[in-house]
């Protein structure tokens, strides 16, 4: 019922819906030039339950990421996940109703959502749209940047045994910083504020990030970045966050 395939036209996505049946799915990479599968996963039904089928699949242009999304069968099964070829499955999401349309980044690492409050085979008027994020990055904006209330950073390196939160307006051009490996993406000549907090035992912290409550606010965006303190020194992280802040 639904395929994706590659840039290259080397691999293509397939969900396959058992019309024998009618509640079964399932879904599928394939390496066309090798002639080979690297990914399945079926989802068989329950007679008479409530109709699974494969809703969107997408890839990511080198193929090395598929996304599917589907209308699930009301149990804990995922209706939304994201497969890498090398790392296996990097994102599983069980919605509260059906999937009905899904949007893949061009990197892999994100996809929007747009999911019915309930099944497609029940009654409704009533859903939202979500974006889900693999975590990929080493920094991560957790949430919103609203009006008045707090957004949390996260931010990861395995290393680190502290993390440098620095907060400012982007720069137009990243540069170095004397003693830190990676570059700067904030304009440090337009102010840059620096937050420290403790990793835990992966290298992982977090910063809640106070937005001021001033309707001028409305728009801006708040450059995020982080530098890991390691035994080998201090290194700029490679990611950064660019949040716009909104009402």
């Amino acid at each position: 019922t639904r395929a994706a395939l590659s840039a290259d036209g080397d691999v293509v996505a397939v969900g396959w819906w058992n019309a024998a049946d009618g509640v079964s799915a399932r879904f599928e990479v394939w390496d066309v030039a090798a002639g080979t599968r690297w990914f399945t996963r079926s989802h068989p039904g329950v007679a008479g339950g409530l109709q699974n089928f494969p809703q969107a699949v997408e890839l990511t242009a080198d193929g090395r990421r598929a996304a599917f999304a589907s209308w699930g069968d009301g149990d804990g099964d995922p209706e939304v996940w994201i497969v890498d070829r090398d790392a296996g499955e990097v994102l599983r999401v069980d919605l509260p109703g059906s999937a009905f349309a899904l949007d893949l980044a061009a990197d892999g690492t994100r996809v929007a959502v747009a999911t019915k409050s309930v099944h497609a085979n029940q009654f409704g008027t009533t859903g939202e749209v979500r974006m889900f994020d693999t975590g990929d990055r080493n920094v991560q904006a957790v949430g919103q940047a609203r009006l008045g209330q707090t957004l949390r950073i996260a931010a990861r390196d395995p290393a680190a045994t502290r993390a440098v939160f620095l907060v400012g307006p982007p720069s137009a051009a990243p540069g170095p910083i004397p003693g830190a490996a990676g570059v700067l993406w904030l304009d440090r000549d337009a102010g840059v504020s620096s937050s420290v907090r403790r990793t835990d035992s992966h290298g992982r912290s977090s910063f809640l990030l106070q937005v001021p409550n001033d309707p001028a606010w409305i728009g801006r965006r708040l450059g995020v970045q982080v530098a890991f303190r390691t035994p080998g020194g201090t290194v700029l992280s490679e990611h950064w966050v660019l949040p716009v802040v909104v009402d």
